[in-house]
């Protein structure tokens, strides 16, 4: 009898395991891309929920290059209409920074919308507007976000922006 209760538990906990993958999209995970530039390598960490996200920014520290510094985050939700994710940016962060080195010092400072600073940090960034929208494909373990930098509905015009992430 025991052995049926076991085996009835991992039967449960399998089914539900699977059922849990069923129901998240397959951008839903942590993804991640470096890029290099103006002599700076920078990490991008981006965590996709449902319908929210999260994406960290870090900075390898030229001193230590193993070590990556905690330089800016976004934070925000989404809606997905088939491949096309309208995004609404709710919360910037920008790290703090070391007077005597000039350097980030990884502790972020975040600004909500509607603040002097959000709206600042968002035009530093590029945007006028905090949702804009965003295509997305994923393949295998890659994610390829094309951004409507612009927000006139199109995804290939010299504005816009491709990033590929690695799942990780």
């Amino acid at each position: 009898m025991y052995k049926v209760l076991l085996l009835l538990l991992f039967i449960a906990f399998i089914d539900s395991a699977c059922k849990k993958d069923e129901d998240n999209p397959d951008y839903v995970g942590t993804w991640y891309q470096s890029y290099t530039e103006n002599g700076l390598t920078f990490r991008q960490l981006l965590t996709l929920k449902k319908s929210s996200f999260e994406m960290l920014i870090q900075l390898q520290n030229p001193i230590n290059q193993s070590n990556f510094i905690n330089y800016m985050a976004q934070k925000g939700k989404f809606n997905v209409q088939q491949d096309i994710l309208t995004i609404t940016l709710t919360s910037i962060g920008i790290s703090e920074t070391n007077p005597a080195t000039f350097m980030p010092t990884g502790n972020l400072i975040f600004y909500d919308t509607g603040t002097a600073e959000f709206i600042n940090l968002l035009k530093q960034a590029g945007f006028d507007d905090p949702t804009f929208k965003a295509k997305y494909s994923v393949s295998d373990n890659k994610l390829t976000l094309i951004i409507d930098i612009n927000n006139n509905g199109s995804f290939n015009d010299d504005e816009d922006a491709s990033e590929v992430f690695t799942r990780q």
